[in-house]
């Protein structure tokens, strides 16, 4: 029997269907329930059936021959169907070993260890223009509309990072770190201004392999393997990787040797980011020296931006510093030309 696993977040829906042959297939629905845009035409039960409904319209497939599972930001909604799994995003998260997802939105992050949001509509203070007011309230507003152009998503993005700043999050260098949410599923994202985010997330001294989650897949698979204990499903493999991470604070020493003998050194300098591209195959290392790593080795496992020294001590958003954003702009537009 085909299982339709629904993950509704803020401001889109994410949906992966099983068919039963071994191969799933995930799909997208760019919109939410709100109040303010639809509660004269329906209430966010008959949205999320009629939603579902259409997706397994499309997909061919019965509803009366199709389990479905749901989860949610934060808590699983109703969806005015049967269910053989509702369940919220906080119980999917603790059960996704070996992984450690940030779920991102507009407004919060959301991990194993924290809920993090900050106001969706903050009282006027300093720093604030009008005009940031009445943008933040219309995204409050309307979850679906998200900002395109790269000053506002900064903004939005900075105060995440804000938030997250000096939270002591329980990821380790051996577990690969996903980000996914719908704030990396929405369409027409700035893919520079999703990998800084990604950056600025990770705080903690190590070496870690990042992977960008547009599909919402470590969320999905796990709620199917919540309601079917056999599968094997992994989600990394629907990702987008995006490159390890060496995050070693002050002058860091690298030097990236290949299998057959050949090596690259270089020495990154404190408060930069220093980007070396780098391919999938996994067949390169990198030995690090640094004060507070002390000395350390991994593989190169690549990705997007391939091999990323980050080097900042204070750890300040990467947009707030006019040389180290443009910096590390101009690196990844080399690391991955269209």
């Amino acid at each position: 029997m085909p299982v339709l696993t629904a993950y509704f977040d803020v401001s889109d829906v994410s949906f992966l269907l099983d068919k039963g042959t071994g191969e799933y297939e995930f799909s997208h629905f760019p919109y939410a329930y709100s109040v303010e845009a639809f509660s004269n035409q329906c209430t966010q039960e008959d949205f999320n059936k009629a939603v579902i409904e259409a997706v397994l319209k499309e997909k061919k497939i019965k509803l009366s021959s199709c389990d479905i599972l749901v989860g949610g930001f934060l808590e699983a909604p109703k969806v005015g169907l049967e269910t053989k799994l509702s369940v919220n995003l906080l119980s999917i998260l603790h059960t996704t070993d070996p992984f450690y997802p940030f779920i991102v939105n507009n407004f919060s992050v959301v991990t194993k260890d924290a809920v993090l949001s900050f106001e969706n509509c903050p009282k006027k203070s300093p720093g604030f223009e009008e005009n940031e007011y009445d943008e933040i309230g219309n995204l409050s507003i309307y979850p679906q509309i998200s900002p395109i152009d790269i000053p506002s998503v900064s903004d939005m993005d900075r105060n995440i990072i804000e938030k997250a700043k000096n939270v002591n999050f329980g990821y380790l260098p051996q577990m690969p770190i996903v980000f996914a949410g719908s704030r990396f599923s929405r369409p027409k994202s700035i893919d520079y201004l999703d990998y800084i985010l990604a950056l600025d997330l990770v705080r903690n001294q190590g070496i870690y392999n990042l992977y960008l989650d547009r599909k919402n897949a470590v969320v999905l698979t796990t709620m199917l393997k919540m309601y079917k204990k056999d599968i094997e499903a992994n989600p990394l493999q629907y990702t987008e990787p995006l490159g390890t991470l060496v995050n070693s604070p002050g002058d860091t020493e690298c030097l990236v040797s290949s299998e057959v003998g050949t090596g690259q050194f270089f020495d990154v300098k404190k408060d930069n980011i220093f980007l070396v591209p780098a391919d999938l195959s996994g067949q390169e290392t990198v030995s690090v020296k640094n004060i507070l790593l002390g000395s350390v080795k991994d593989f190169v496992h690549g990705g997007k931006m391939g091999l990323i020294v980050d080097t900042r001590e204070g750890k300040d958003p990467i947009s707030d510093n006019v040389r180290v954003f443009n910096d590390c702009v101009r690196q990844i537009s080399l690391c991955t030309p269209r």
